[in-house]
């Protein structure tokens, strides 16, 4: 029985070792080729987003071209807040919000740098507070 578990343990050793180095070592952003992949939560509460909160991202994007034969990669940033909604940290929270932007990948700004989502450019144009809120589109995404 001993020599059992040990064979056991030796089996499940270099699984358990692999899986602690994606975890703890590897960057977030390693198995994925976009940023929304990358920091999207499976589960998530329906009044958290839908990303990990207080994350800063910058990674080169392929669109749908998985990079084989995309001549014009891009260069994205992402942040996200302390909620898990995907906009630049503020120093201090607004007393109100003018306008709120419910959506989906679209809405979030999928492929665009943070610069360019809805909300960033609301906020340049006219001088609101908008705050942004994505929703996923299935259950399992």
């Amino acid at each position: 029985m001993k020599g059992l578990l040990l064979k056991f343990l030796v089996l499940a050793a270099p699984f358990v070792a692999l899986l602690g180095i994606e975890l703890f070592v590897l960057p977030i952003d390693f198995f994925t080729f976009r940023a929304w992949e990358a920091l999207v939560t499976k589960y998530f509460r329906p009044a958290d987003g839908i990303f990990y909160p207080n994350m800063h991202l910058i990674k080169t994007e392929h669109a749908d071209k998985l990079g084989f034969s995309d001549p014009n990669p891009k260069r994205v940033e992402w942040f996200t807040d302390q909620y898990g909604s995907r906009q630049r940290p503020r120093e201090r929270e607004p007393e109100r919000y003018d306008i709120v932007i419910v959506g989906d990948s679209n809405i979030a700004g999928s492929y665009f740098n943070q610069k360019d989502t809805i909300a960033e450019v609301l906020a340049r144009k006219c001088g609101c507070e908008p705050i942004p809120t994505a929703v996923h589109s299935s259950s399992n995404c």
